[in-house]
């Protein structure tokens, strides 16, 4: 039962005034703190404390005073005191004691729960007064003495004496409860006012009695004397009673003046709250919303300045939000202050009160300096605060800001009574904040969803629950024909079905209504007619909007569909098919390697008479014939190892005019048609070189007798409309190369099959079918695209298109005409894991006049470079071989020969020297299958440090 509370914070506030006026030399915080009562408690009339904080508090009171009989002192002190409220303390200065102790049970409901009293009037001035306490209080012999002195205090407001009072029982000697009998004694003015009665009863009574005994002219000096003596009675009770009267009146105009600031706090208070009222009903825009809260909260209280602020999305910092109050100076300060949340050392006010959720009081910061931190420190000095309160905002349990308000100037003490009033304010807030931005993120979600339905590519509708069309967008009054004036609220969902398909599309928006969620798949092809009459092949997907009857159905002409699966499909083959090609061409190039570098040492090591000489040759031919095709797989298979080089395709196909003319024959036509103002791009020129020469060879083959071929070049510009409507399109400016031709054309069928590998239209033995299998291989990996264009009988047309180089320029240097140096003497590291082709390139290298060393492995290659002592001038490697990659072992060789060369060597690279199939910088790379002048240029050219 200690943990109640029962008394008034009122009572221990008389005991703090009593000894600041009588006991200034003691500190009383100590002495508050030792019980457990905050200072600003004292000032809530409304906050209430326990039998054991009142028991602890008079406990070192009585330690720090030395004096036993103080609970009683101050019980007389108390009822003169502030803290018995302005508006008590004013009305029971005006009573007579009678009226004064008769109103004693009111009095005594209002500062303790731990007992009830009932007063008895016994005489005029005698009452009788009996305390009982509550089941379960224990109060103690203190209490008793305190009351006791606050009884006989009553009585001086009106007599300007205590009040004399037996004590008879007393729970604390084994009574049952506290009996008090108190009387008063009569003020001057009552005793004048009796004895002017009591006069003027026998004055008339003598009078009349008078009149039998005396004479006539006796009596009439008789009665004068009468009257005379009862108006100076009368004048000099009135004399006394104005006196105390006037002496009353001055006792209690402070408690006068303290009621009426109550009458105009409690009047703002009503204010403000009407005003917060209207602050969060204004609208959707939280700073208008706070700053009209704030404006209110510091117009209607007794604060210098007040400001908000509010945590970030990350919960991480405060920022500020708005304020009132303060200077243009100090609001530009606040603007750019913010608190960190996430610091534990961070021990402000704002930050302690987001974190625990309650509420800070200082009346004077002076005291919490060295409890703060410096930063928060020398924010409270800049601002120039002397006092405030920080609250929480917090709304359903989370933390969303701080409402801080504080004086400049030193005024009343603030208490639990501004605490309880903020308190209630800024859930207000919290309230009005998720309201504002719930209504902001709703008003969005409605633009956005406006924005959606219209913008999508997508023709949507919205239908009512009889399919009355309520909403549709452009696109689906582009697709039926009608306006949307003629759609909204005017026109049947279901007349635009197709009458085979109406059965089964009323069932379907049945089993949705009526499952909801749980509905057919959303997806469902239909057919549908416009207003031309036209059957339109559509798909459409509908969603019941949640707690309403209306749905939402959105359509797609499968038209376009079907087009971009078709697209997606070839692709997908195309790429499947290239990975297959390029590992094919790997394997063909190692084996090629060692026929045409064999064949090459065998022609070199004999005479054009021999009888092998001939054949040898054919074998030759053939080999090359072999790694010709082996390098279309790679193109196509976008595995060819390629050096960009930004160029001008108008000067890049200009340079290859007069080849390309001799390759097409007289008969037909070459025109040039080369655009005036073109982009550069970035690719290799030798696969230029490729796509011209097998677009050119196609379209000769595609020309009956005579005809014509022509070639132009242009910019184009793809926007996102386009890319949606073909597969792997991508926005963006482009480089326009084109080939057309006056030839047969081709069918449909024809065209689907052009770009697939080894497919031919060609008679056995013409062609290989790579040709434009090579010309999609290389676009694709210059990340460009391909359309052709063909009917039988008319001809056809190829457009590539490849991406605008957006970057620096540099101008291309022109290469020095060296002369070939097919010998040298330099030591070569070669290092080859295929026996074959390690033994064939050795013999080029030796016949060249080269020293050589050969290793099959890295391993091998490491050990040799370790125990050869003279330098090493050249490591010639291959690039894909186990254990080791040839990039790897160039960096171990630079331990051992810090000035070595490097030259890779490999028909696939697989990344580790070329990335996305574009060299490295810096690399030196020959391609295998290589003749032996080839290997010869290439080494005399690394050599001599050219790259």
């Amino acid at each position: 039962m200690k943990d109640k509370q029962y008394y008034s914070s009122r009572i221990i506030k008389s005991y703090v005034e009593y000894l600041k006026r009588f006991f200034p030399d003691i500190d009383v915080a100590p002495l508050l703190k030792h019980a457990g009562i905050e200072t600003f408690q004292l000032d809530d009339e409304g906050h209430w404390l326990t039998q054991k904080q009142v028991d602890r508090f008079h406990d070192i009171l009585e330690q720090a005073t030395q004096d036993p009989d103080i609970s009683r002192k101050v019980g007389r002190f108390s009822v003169t005191s502030r803290a018995s409220g302005a508006l008590g303390q004013y009305m029971l200065g005006f009573m007579n004691p009678a009226t004064v102790y008769g109103v004693l049970e009111k009095i005594n409901g209002r500062l303790s729960r731990a007992a009830v009293m009932k007063t008895q009037a016994i005489a005029p001035d005698k009452i009788e007064a009996k305390v009982t306490l509550e089941p379960g209080v224990e109060e103690k012999p203190y209490q008793c003495s305190n009351r006791l002195g606050g009884l006989e205090a009553l009585a001086k407001l009106s007599t300007n004496k205590l009040a004399s009072i037996e004590h008879p029982v007393c729970v604390h000697k084994g009574g049952d409860c506290c009996l008090y009998v108190i009387s008063w004694e009569k003020t001057p003015s009552m005793v004048w006012k009796r004895i002017r009665n009591y006069a003027s009863v026998v004055g008339l009574v003598l009078c009349l009695l008078s009149l039998n005994f005396i004479p006539t002219a006796y009596w009439d000096a008789l009665v004068l004397s009468y009257i005379i003596l009862l108006t100076g009675l009368t004048l000099q009770a009135e004399h006394l009673e104005k006196k105390e009267l006037l002496s009353t009146v001055n006792t209690q105009a402070d408690a006068a003046d303290r009621l009426l600031d109550q009458i105009n706090s409690r009047y703002n208070e009503a204010l403000l709250i009407q005003e917060i009222g209207q602050a969060a009903s204004m609208g959707s825009e939280v700073d208008k919303i706070l700053k009209h809260m704030i404006r209110s909260l510091i117009v209607r209280l007794d604060f210098d300045r007040g400001m908000i602020m509010l945590a970030n999305e990350q919960k991480n910092l405060l920022v500020y939000s708005v304020s009132c109050g303060y200077n243009p100076k100090d609001e530009t300060y606040l603007s750019n202050v913010v608190f960190h949340l996430d610091n534990p050392n961070s021990k402000g006010a704002a930050v302690e009160a987001f974190k625990k959720q309650k509420p800070v009081l200082v009346n004077d910061v002076s005291l919490i300096e060295k409890d703060i931190s410096p930063r928060t420190r020398d924010f409270i000095r800049d601002m120039g605060t002397q006092s405030f309160i920080c609250v929480p905002i917090v709304h359903k349990g989370e933390s969303m800001g701080i409402l801080s308000v504080d004086n400049v100037q030193t005024k009343k003490p603030l208490g639990q009574t501004e605490i309880n009033l903020l308190m209630g304010i800024a859930p207000q807030i919290g309230i009005s904040i998720r309201n504002a931005v719930s209504y902001q993120k709703t008003r969005e979600s409605e633009e956005l969803y406006r924005t959606i339905f219209e913008s999508t590519s997508t023709a949507n509708i919205m239908i009512a629950e009889d399919s009355t069309i309520l909403m549709a967008n452009n696109n689906f009054a582009r697709l039926c024909g009608y306006s949307k004036q003629e759609l909204e609220g005017k026109m049947n969902w279901e007349a635009f079905i197709h009458q085979d398909d109406l059965g089964k599309m009323k069932t379907y928006h049945k089993l949705r209504r009526q499952r909801h969620r749980s509905a057919p798949p959303s997806s469902y092809e239909f057919r549908a007619v416009n207003r031309k009459g036209d059957v339109l092949d559509l798909m459409m997907s509908a969603a019941m909007i949640p707690d309403k009857k209306e749905s939402i159905i959105s359509i797609v002409d499968l038209s376009g569909k079907k087009k971009l699966e078709t697209q997606l499909m070839q692709s997908q083959k195309m790429e499947s098919v290239g990975q297959l090609a390029g590992g094919v061409a790997h394997d063909f190039n190692n084996m090629l390697s060692v026929i045409i570098g064999n064949t090459e040492i065998a022609l070199n090591g004999i005479k054009n008479t021999d009888p092998v000489y001939k054949p040898l040759q054919q074998i030759m031919s053939a080999g090359m014939r072999s790694a010709d095709l082996t390098r279309q797989l790679l193109a196509f298979a976008r595995k060819q190892t390629v050096t960009p080089k930004i160029l001008n395709l108008n000067d890049t196909v200009e340079s290859m005019l007069k080849m390309l003319r001799r390759l097409i024959g007289e008969d037909i036509n070459l025109v040039w048609l080369p655009n005036k103002i073109l982009w550069p791009v970035k690719v290799d020129p030798t696969q230029i070189d490729q796509i011209m020469a097998n677009l050119c060879v196609n379209a000769r083959d595609a020309i009956k007798g005579g005809g014509k071929v022509t070639i132009e070049t242009g910019v184009s510009f793809f926007d996102e409309a386009y890319c949606a409507y073909n597969a792997g399109f991508v926005p963006g400016d482009y480089v326009l190369l084109s080939v057309s031709d006056t030839g047969c054309g081709m069918d449909k069928k024809t065209m689907d099959n052009i770009f697939e590998p080894f497919f031919t239209t060609k008679e056995v033995g013409q062609g290989t079918g790579l040709g434009l299998s090579t010309v999609y291989g290389i676009v694709k990996q210059n990340k460009g695209f391909i359309n052709v264009y063909s009917e039988p009988g008319l001809g056809t047309t190829f457009k590539i298109f490849l991406p605008r180089y957006v970057g620096e320029i540099v101008q291309a240097e022109k290469e020095d005409i060296v002369e070939p140096l097919l010998r040298g003497n330099e030591v070569i590291l070669l290092v080859e894991d295929e026996p074959t082709i390690l033994e064939m390139t050795s013999i080029m290298l030796e016949n060249l006049g080269y020293t050589v060393l050969t290793a099959v492995t890295p391993g091998e290659a490491i050990r040799l470079a370790g125990e050869h002592n003279a330098q090493i001038d050249l490591l010639l490697t291959d690039v894909v071989m186990p254990g080791m990659n040839g990039r790897d072992l160039a960096q171990n060789m630079m331990h051992f020969h810090s000035g070595i060369k490097h030259l890779f060597m490999s028909g696939y690279t697989a990344d580790i020297i070329a990335h996305q199939d574009v060299l490295d910088e810096g690399v030196n790379f020959i391609q295998k299958p290589f003749s032996g002048k080839g290997l010869a240029d290439k080494v005399r050219e690394v050599l001599r440090g050219n790259h």
